[in-house]
């Protein structure tokens, strides 16, 4: 699934009012089924556009997002972000132009239709990864003049 950021809409005197979380539109998508997506989002590597824009979370907005909702496994459905010349470079041999729908929308726009289609163009994604599982050996010492207290019970 190629899915693009809503960036929201642009109310003109009244400022911008921002499109919902990208979290929210990745998970609906894997919910209706999508095998892999990739999110096209043109702020990905913009310094600033993260949820605390004083932290070191500023270089990247995802870094957040990955942050509230790390990954457990390494199944599931795999999420690629990519920004808009990556993506452009990926879909050009399909003739697909996704430049309207990079900013945000100007108040009343309205759209003839959904621009979502099937392409019919068979895609893989392959994303490597592995599980890593370390252990210790825990080592227990006596201290010399320490006595433990057992509780009474």
């Amino acid at each position: 699934m190629l899915l693009v950021r809503f960036m929201g809409i642009d109310t003109g005197t009244r400022g911008l009012v921002d499109g919902s979380s990208v979290d929210i539109g990745i998970s609906n998508v894997i919910k209706r089924g999508a095998a892999g997506v990739i999110f096209v989002d043109r702020s990905v590597g913009t310094p600033g556009s993260s949820l605390y824009p004083r932290s070191v979370l500023a270089l990247n907005s995802y870094a957040a997002l990955e942050e509230l909702s790390p990954p457990l496994s390494t199944s599931g459905v795999p999420v690629v972000v990519v920004d808009p010349e990556a993506a452009r470079a990926l879909v050009a041999p399909l003739g697909l132009d996704f430049a309207p729908l990079l900013g945000y929308d100007p108040a009343g726009k309205k759209w003839d239709g959904s621009l979502s289609r099937d392409l019919g163009v068979p895609a893989r994604i392959a994303v490597p990864l592995r599980e890593d599982v370390s252990t210790t050996r825990a080592s227990q010492r006596r201290s010399l003049g320490f006595r433990p207290r057992l509780a009474a019970s």
